[in-house]
């Protein structure tokens, strides 16, 4: 049993500074994990469909696009309150089948693993540069 509080005050850091590190770098994974060869491209929202499932609110968002000339329809599952219909978003799409859409901001949970990793981390380096 630790009675000593800083040796217990350095292992709540050590921990705090860990876990960070684990979450910077899953959210760094998940941030940078755009699918490979895939294209960002403007499309715009053409039908919004919401699904009531108890608390939480699911959806699908059918987005039109062109790439290379032709014109494309993509039913794609994802739903955020922002998406109105005729309102222009950033989509990935796979060159080989422009069929296959993905929405660019969908990316924005991996952005807030990331930046909670990095502040928890900066935490935990701030005071052990301090302590020594």
């Amino acid at each position: 049993m630790i009675r000593d509080p800083n040796v217990k005050k350095l292992g709540n850091v050590l921990i705090c500074f860990l876990l960070g590190l684990a979450s910077f770098g899953f959210g760094a994974f998940l941030l940078f994990q755009k699918p490979k060869g895939f294209v960002k491209i403007p499309a715009v929202i053409s039908h919004v469909e919401v699904i009531e499932a108890g608390e939480e609110t699911e959806g699908k968002t059918t987005v039109q696009y062109s790439y290379e000339g032709k014109e494309y329809e993509a039913i794609i599952d994802a739903y955020s309150s922002g998406y109105k219909e005729g309102k222009e978003i950033s989509i990935y799409i796979d060159p080989a089948d422009p069929q296959e859409a993905v929405i660019a901001d969908t990316l924005l949970p991996a952005l807030l693993v990331f930046s909670s990793g990095l502040v928890a981390w900066g935490f935990g380096v701030l005071y052990l540069a301090r302590r020594n």
